[in-house]
């Protein structure tokens, strides 16, 4: 685990080096993107699952409404049913030449697994990999 996040790190300090003075509403240059996520199940169950998300991309806007990039997800659940490492190229698709824009996100790659297993009675352990989609 202290081997992935410190790729991470190294993967996302590269980036911030060549990305300083780059603003993402600028017609080109490279940007970098770090995002964390945490989800948890509400419902009234006794499983309750929680997941958590750790994300960086670095990539370079080429026009005023398109980006493309690389990135590199750690996916966690809080059971450690399963950690998966998604490799993917990011699109991005800005829809005004403002400061504050609305943009379109899609992620396509691949999730390696990293094969842990959950503990207790009912034990899975998930250890598959497959086609990586995100949209936003």
């Amino acid at each position: 685990m202290r081997k992935v996040l410190l790729a991470l790190a190294m993967f996302l300090a590269a980036g911030v080096v060549y990305a300083q003075d780059h603003i993402e509403s600028r017609w080109y240059g490279l940007y970098t993107v770090v995002d964390y996520s945490y989800a948890m199940d509400m419902s009234k169950e006794t499983d309750k699952l929680t997941m958590s998300e750790l994300t960086g991309v670095v990539g370079f806007q080429f026009r005023h409404e398109t980006a493309v990039g690389l990135g590199v997800t750690y996916l966690k659940e809080s059971t450690d049913g399963y950690t998966q490492l998604p490799l993917f190229v990011e699109l991005r698709s800005y829809y005004n030449h403002n400061r504050l824009s609305p943009l379109t996100v899609l992620q396509l790659g691949y999730s390696l697994p990293l094969g842990h297993s959950s503990g207790g009675d009912n034990a899975i352990t998930i250890n598959k990999g497959g086609i990586f989609f995100g949209a936003s």
